[in-house]
């Protein structure tokens, strides 16, 4: 169960780094230093889930379960956490353009 959870965290982090990605237009570079980043967080979660809760061993059930996670996140909830996120980016992208024309602020960076 633990595997199945960790899919789920997977797939949350993914769709958090793709959401970064989205927000701030990367390059090409940058988007691939993200996705190793990713991979080495994923190869990091999965060590220790099967270090834990394997005994050390990689057993194929463990690696369904990191694929079940991950397919009943992208299933379930990624798609209503992706519309929460975007809103909450625009949320405060207006916030700021607000804070941003505040006569103090234009002071401090001027």
């Amino acid at each position: 169960m633990a595997a199945v959870y960790a899919g789920l965290v997977m797939g949350f982090v993914y769709d958090l780094f793709r959401g970064i990605s989205h927000v701030f237009h990367f390059k090409a570079f940058m988007t691939g230093l993200m996705d190793l980043l990713f991979w080495v967080l994923a190869v990091a979660v999965a060590f220790v889930v099967l270090y834990v809760g394997d005994q050390r061993e990689i057993r194929f059930f463990a690696l369904l379960g990191f694929g079940l996670g991950g397919l009943l996140y992208a299933l379930g909830i990624s798609s209503a956490l992706r519309w929460m996120g975007g809103q909450l980016v625009s949320f405060l992208k207006r916030a700021l353009r607000k804070v941003a024309h505040w006569p103090f602020i234009q002071r401090i960076f001027r």
